[in-house]
This record gives C-alpha cells, structure tokens and sequence, in this order.
C-alpha cells in the first residue's frame, strides 16, 4: 500500500488524483481551518488537520496516524512562497517550503512530490528551482522537475 501524507492541502485536490490512482492518504494538515472543514467533507477518512505547518514534525505524525510506513509525503505551497528570489531560501516568506522540507527530511518518505506554478522554473533566471533541487539533494534526495499542463490532463 502507498501511504501519503498531504501537507499544506487545501481542500484536498492534490489528495484526490493520489485516492483516485489508489494510493492512502493517511493524513493531510493546512493552516486555513475552512479549507480542512471542507477536507474533512471531501476525504472523511483521512486524518485532516487544522494546524500550522511550523508545528507539525515526525512525532506529531505518530501522535496522530501511528506508525504508518509513508512512501509518499505531497504538498503545494502557496505559489508566491517559492517566488521570493532576492533572498533565496533565507526569505521569510519561503517558510512553508522549508518547513515541507523539514518534515520530508525527517519523515524519510520514499518519495515527495512539491507542487508549484510552471513559472517558478524561470523565476531568477532559473536561480529559485535550483535552489529548490539543490535543497532536497542536499537532504538526500534525487529530484526530478516537471512542468505539467493541466489541460492535456482534463482539469
């Protein structure tokens, strides 16, 4: 069984192509209360959770799913988080990114996948992607950038 946690979920978009395709979301945690009223609507039975990112670690997981093996850990955050380039990864807006990166490199999951906006890959002539790559290569992980576009797929 492919196990994923959903972070900075949203309504739980993300975590529906991953239902749809069979695998279980275990757990999914936003910030926005509205948008894990709605999850919770959406995917009753996932663990959703209204919590700030910045709190959320390995054994805040355990303390909610149990020691669930997660193949996959996903998440989108907002796309003017990863927009900031003059800073880097040192501007405080990017938080929720490196916070997404915290959690993967804690959790240890086979996989993740970070969703953006196409436009990210050219931002800084290309600087911000690389310092995403650089990034989770740094914390062990082989990366791979796509940029899909969602009408070839029906959305």
């Amino acid at each position: 069984m492919i196990n994923v946690i959903d972070l900075l979920c949203g309504c739980g978009g993300f975590s529906k192509g991953f239902i749809d395709a069979g695998a279980n979301v275990c757990m999914a945690v936003d910030y926005n209360d509205k948008a894990i009223e709605t999850y919770k609507k959406n995917f009753p039975n996932v663990v959703a959770i209204s919590e700030d990112i910045f709190r959320v670690n390995s054994n805040y997981i355990v303390n909610n799913i149990g020691t669930v093996p997660i193949s996959i850990i996903i998440g989108g955050p907002p796309c003017k988080d990863l927009m900031i380039g003059s800073e880097g990864l040192n501007h405080p807006q990017n938080g929720l990114f490196l916070q997404f990166a915290r959690i993967v490199k804690e959790v240890r999951p086979t996989a993740f996948i970070i969703e953006n906006i196409g436009d990210i890959t050219e931002k800084e002539n290309g600087q911000i992607i690389k310092m995403i790559i650089n990034h989770f290569e740094s914390i062990g992980y082989d990366t791979e950038n796509y940029v899909l576009h969602c009408n070839i797929y029906g959305i």
